[in-house]
């Protein structure tokens, strides 16, 4: 606050830098500071998983298994409530581009589901070395499809979001 303004009670005015479309606010590290960030920490969860499986360190995969759950549930809500209520109403005139994000978006709920009926069933079962091979083969599924479905929200869905 200047001089001028503390001694006569005016304030200065915050710029605000994001913008709106719609009533939904931009963020600028959304992106880089957010949503990439969790593919990181997700995949960094996959392989701590896939390595506590070759010790057979059972109760490990079981902690990393619930902390992916929660974080990739975290993720698709930052995804839903953020980058496609934005990106949604940004490209609202465009038909191509607003069906382009519709099915992105169903397809995420799809691979959720799966991931997250993969977990509940091994939290169900008890992993040992009877079955460890079923549950890798089940893991490095989800790993693929998440693999390739990062590498497209990252190449093509979060170049939508943009002032």
């Amino acid at each position: 606050m200047g001089l001028l303004s503390s001694i006569f009670g005016k304030k200065e005015k915050k710029v605000d830098n994001s913008s709106n479309v719609n009533g939904v606010r931009y963020k600028e590290d959304l992106i880089e500071g957010i949503l990439l960030e969790d593919h990181k920490e997700l995949f960094k969860i996959y392989g701590e998983i896939l390595e506590q499986l070759d010790r057979n360190d059972f109760s490990g995969v079981y902690e990393n298994l619930d902390e992916f759950k929660s974080q990739l549930n975290m993720h698709i809500y930052i995804e839903n409530t953020q980058l496609y209520t934005y990106i949604k109403n940004y490209f609202n005139e465009d038909a191509s581009q607003l069906k382009f994000i519709e099915q992105v978006q169903n397809d995420m709920d799809g691979i959720a589901d799966a991931v997250s009926n993969f977990i509940e069933k091994w939290i169900d079962l008890e992993i040992s070395s009877d079955n460890k091979e079923e549950f890798k083969k089940e893991l490095e599924g989800i790993g693929k499809v998440l693999t390739k479905r990062t590498k497209m929200e990252e190449a093509r869905l979060y170049t939508l979001y943009q002032k």
